[in-house]
């Protein structure tokens, strides 16, 4: 499968967009999901939009990434807070905790070592 010059991808990144496939909608429809901050990304993983584990931790990385680059190293109380609501969404995914703390740690450095992070995870 080719879609956006993302070969094999069920789930990316683009500028701070995240896309993903529609899982609620197979195999009647194919149709991509784009989420635009980290609340709408932690919402598609909580309504299963994304499913399968490695995909949900991808998913919970790129939502981390979202909220480094919605509040910036300056605001870390948000960040915190983005943190915990993403866990909250499948409180049991191990995959998604895994990511979560790996950009969440790359995050502290730099917004940009956020967005690699999770990109490298997914």
């Amino acid at each position: 499968m080719k879609v956006n010059n993302q070969q094999y991808r069920t789930i990316w990144m683009e500028g701070g967009a995240v896309f993903m496939i529609e899982q609620n909608l197979l195999p009647f429809k194919f149709q991509l999901f784009k989420s635009e901050n980290y609340k709408s990304t932690a919402m598609a993983i909580s309504n299963m939009t994304v499913r399968g584990a490695g995909a949900i931790g991808a998913a919970g990385g790129f939502a981390m990434a979202q909220a480094f680059i919605e509040f910036g190293l300056q605001n870390m109380p948000a960040i915190e807070i983005a943190k915990k609501e993403i866990a909250s969404t499948r409180p049991t995914a191990q995959n998604l905790f895994y990511a979560i703390n790996r950009v969440y740690n790359a995050g502290k450095i730099a917004v940009e070592n956020a967005i690699l992070e999770a990109k490298n995870i997914a």
